[in-house]
């Protein structure tokens, strides 16, 4: 195994580190860091902000995801509550994507 120098790793760019291992705790956290090498990354459940927290905190978690999870959620109720407030005329989408009136008939009027 290769170590790299922040300096080999970031080139001319600018990079940030938000949080460093306790005083005396860094080679602690490079071995338990190391233990994770070839690990299978998912964008959900094992992402870099993961990594980075378990081995720093011992506790796995992504603020990014949990963030993004929300807002999602809040988009998604957005969406339904919009669409529910303008099919205010009785109109239906069916499975098909056709929309019925009540009685199961295709619309004459728009859904909105």
């Amino acid at each position: 195994m290769v170590d790299t120098s922040i300096v080999e790793f970031a080139g001319q760019r600018t990079i940030t580190i938000e949080r460093r291992a306790l005083p005396g705790h860094g080679g602690r956290v490079a071995e338990k860091a190391r233990t994770y090498l070839g690990q299978h990354y998912s964008l959900l459940t094992f992402n870099c902000e993961h990594l980075a927290n378990e081995v720093t905190t011992g506790v796995r978690y992504s603020t990014q995801v949990q963030t993004a999870g929300w807002v999602t959620l809040a988009a998604t109720t957005l969406v339904a509550v919009f669409t529910s407030a303008a099919n205010t005329n009785g109109t239906r989408v069916d499975h098909s994507g056709y929309r019925r009136n009540a009685n199961g008939q295709f619309a004459n009027r728009r859904w909105w």
